[in-house]
Formats: structure tokens, sequence, C-alpha cells
């Protein structure tokens, strides 16, 4: 058994578990919320505690599949789909040969981890088998029904073969029988102010030797706009790992992760790279003239430069159904507002014209909702999901807090934090 990853629902713990003699071979897809506890182990072969998969997913409309993912969200807060068959198995099981003979083999040390079973050193989550898997259209029909599951909008609308996108490098699940394999305890990925992003968990199946327990990769995709292409871009030229939230890593030089070779002395897959320094001083512009540089397979991935305006915290929260309030209707409001209510009174204060920084408003609401909630709205615009406020406001109240470790999108937690069990309790943040 090499794929073995579990999500907590309303249901319960259910298993995305792929089993020998019983599971055809292909290439398997596991969307959820990374706002929902996750995470690794070994349960017993029951079936029954499995993730539904559907298989024909070639013969679902988009209505049908649509329907499928609405009711597994419900249940069991993912969704699991064979987005292909053997030959595209084959085909991605060829690209990773072929990428890990470009490369020389894996690298050792930082930011790679064989214990958790994730690589993401030399770039081989920019490699042609990533690549490949990014623009694989059963993949991407899975993404939307679960997007439209959680109510946002879909990314691709029905052109999934082609349609532009913005999606994230995160780390290849790579696991050898070598390796110590232990997979992630518990845990959920959010920020103190976050609600969860939308990921995708691929894998081929069976693995492409015996010696191989493990092989997929971690992705997302969103709408561009003018930041996320930004991020995209410096993403890809330099090479560096970004995860759902599309944070880029400040960890080691790519090539060689913290190994004692040279600085540079490995090779980077998908062309040219520039360093962090060189990238941080370039304009849009020059960044997408690198990109133009690098191999075809990846430069297609990028779509072209945004030009549209983000709209502003008023328009989303108002086309949101957030309705306004100001003046002294606000404060008659705040005054007979209970507690699990008051984020959602926030929220239609600020689609009102509430400047949070102002002496008037720190009467009304806590610093703390003052300073996460306009966060929390700028990553609704950025990532296109209006579904998050909803999530926020109903996680609100004394009685409705978070219990247990939160981690970053990094995966990684300080002492201080893992001893107050929250991000937001300890006052600091690390540095992503």
């Amino acid at each position: 058994m090499s794929v073995c990853t579990f999500v907590e629902g309303p249901g319960g713990k259910r298993w995305f578990q792929l089993l020998a003699d019983v599971d055809s071979p292909g290439v398997y897809a596991l969307v959820m919320s990374q706002g929902t506890y996750h995470g690794n182990g070994c349960p017993k072969e029951d079936v029954s505690l499995r993730l539904p998969i559907c298989l024909g997913l070639a013969s679902y409309t988009d209505r049908e599949l649509r329907s499928f993912a609405a009711c597994q969200f419900r249940d069991s807060a993912g969704m699991v789909a064979r987005v292909g068959g053997e030959n595209l198995r084959k085909h991605i099981c060829n690209l990773w040969r072929e990428d890990l003979q470009n490369i020389g083999g894996l690298p050792k040390g930082l930011p790679n981890s064989e214990k958790l079973g994730i690589q993401r050193s030399s770039g081989l989550g920019f490699g042609q088998a990533s690549v490949a898997v990014r623009r694989c259209e059963g993949v991407r029909r899975l993404w939307d029904a679960a997007a439209v599951a959680v109510g946002r909008p879909p990314v691709f609308a029905g052109d999934y073969a082609s349609a532009p996108c913005c999606t994230s490098f995160d780390g290849v699940l790579y696991t050898t029988t070598e390796h110590a394999y232990q997979g992630l305890a518990r845990h959920v990925d959010t920020f103190p102010f976050e609600t969860g992003q939308l990921q995708c968990f691929v894998v081929v199946w069976p693995p492409p030797s015996a010696d191989v327990r493990r092989l997929g990769c971690a992705l997302a995709y969103y709408k561009p706009n003018k930041e996320l292409w930004r991020r995209m871009a410096y993403a890809m030229v330099t090479r560096r790992s970004t995860s759902p939230d599309l944070d880029s890593r400040t960890h080691p030089e790519p090539t060689l992760g913290s190994s004692a070779k040279p600085r540079g002395g490995g090779p980077v897959l998908g062309g040219p790279r520039l360093s962090k320094k060189e990238a941080d001083e370039c304009t849009p512009d020059e960044l997408a003239g690198h990109v133009k540089r690098l191999d075809s397979y990846l430069r297609c991935t990028l779509p072209a430069m945004p030009t549209d305006e983000s709209p502003t915290h008023i328009d989303v929260l108002r086309s949101c159904g957030y309705t306004p309030l100001s003046g002294l209707a606000l404060q008659r409001a705040r005054r007979k507002t209970k507690e699990h209510n008051l984020r959602k009174l926030f929220l239609r204060a600020l689609a009102g014209g509430l400047q949070p920084g102002k002496a008037s408003s720190r009467k009304l609401f806590s610093s703390g909702t003052l300073y996460n909630a306009p966060l929390l709205v700028d990553r609704c615009i950025l990532y296109n999901a209006p579904e998050k406020l909803d999530i926020w406001c109903r996680a609100g109240g004394r009685h409705k807090r978070r219990q247990g470790v939160v981690l970053q999108p990094s995966g990684s937690l300080g002492a201080k934090e893992k001893a107050v069990g929250n991000l937001a309790a300890s006052g600091k943040r690390r540095k992503l």
C-alpha cells in the first residue's frame, strides 16, 4: 500500500487509500480543503472507511460531477477520482524517469523531507512529469467540480484542456522503500485568519517500480490576476517551490538542497534560472522576458499577464451579500449583536466603508478582528474564493475556537507555537 491519506469530515475519518489487486492502474486525485484536519497513517484495509472513488470520470457530465462533488464534500470534506488510465500513468512515469535522469538523482537535505515523503529541491515540481499532471484535463475537471462544491467560481468553466490559470508548484510526493517515511500527523494548514485552501493530491497507481512507495504531486489552480501571475512567474524563473498559498519559500538553493556540493553545482529542470536576489529586482515585464527563455513545456503553463485591476473590499463584500452598515445604524447593531455574529457584522461594516485603523473602529471591534479580517478579504480577492468569508463568519464565537495545532502552509511550526497550540496565540508568525 503506497497511498494512505485521511480527511476528517462530518462523517468522521475517511481514507484516500489505494489497494493492490483492488484498484486498477491509472492516475488518481484527491481534492480537499486544507482547513480540514488531514494526515497520513496506516489504517486497517476496511473498504467502508475509504473515500468513494469516481471511476468513470469521462462519462460524467459537468453537472453530474458537481453533484457528486457536493455530496462528497458535505459528508467527507473531500473527493477522489480516477482522472486517467494506464496510458496516462505510463506517460507520467516515463517523464518522471527522464526528469530524474536529467538531474542525476535526488539531492539530499532541506527543503526535502524523506520522513514526510516530499521532494522540493532541484525544481522537480517544475519538471515534465509535474507539468503534465497540471495540464491533465481530468485533474482540471475534478478541481472545478470541487471549487463549485465549496462555493467558489470554477477556474476553467468547461475549457479544461487549454483555459489559462495560475497554479502552485508544490512539492513532489515521492517516497521509496528506503525512506523512513512517516507522513504528516493529523493537522490543518492555515494561517490564523485563513479558513484553508483547496488542494489536490495526484498520484500514479501502482508506483513506477517496486522500490517506490508513492509518486505524485500536490497542486492548486487559481484564476489569473496580476498578483498571482507575478508570484507564478517568480516561482518559475527561480524554480523555488510554492505552496497552495504561492508563498516563495526561503530554503537553500533549489539545485542542491542543503548538501555539501558547491552552490549552483547541480542541474535544474526547466531551463535558465535566476537567483532570488535577481528575481526580486525584476519588474513584471522583465519577469515575463525571463519566462520566455524557459523550456517550452514549462513556459506554456504561464498565462498572459492580466491587466484588469482587482476589485475593492467594498465591491467584493457587497457582491457576496453583506449589506452595508455605517454610522448610527452600525452602532445600534453592535449593541444588539451576539458574539457569534460579530464577524458578520464587521464585514457589513467594512462594506459600509469602515476604516479599521481609526480609533472609532477600535471602540466597536477587537484589534484581532480589525487586523485579520481585511487580510482575509484580500485573500478572498487574490484566490477568487468568496466562500472563505462565510466559513470565517461561522467559525466565530468564544466556543468555536479551533483546538489543536494549526500549521502554516509551509508545514512547519516553531517550539513556541507548538507549546500554545495556535499561531495566533503566540503573537508572532514565522516568516515564510
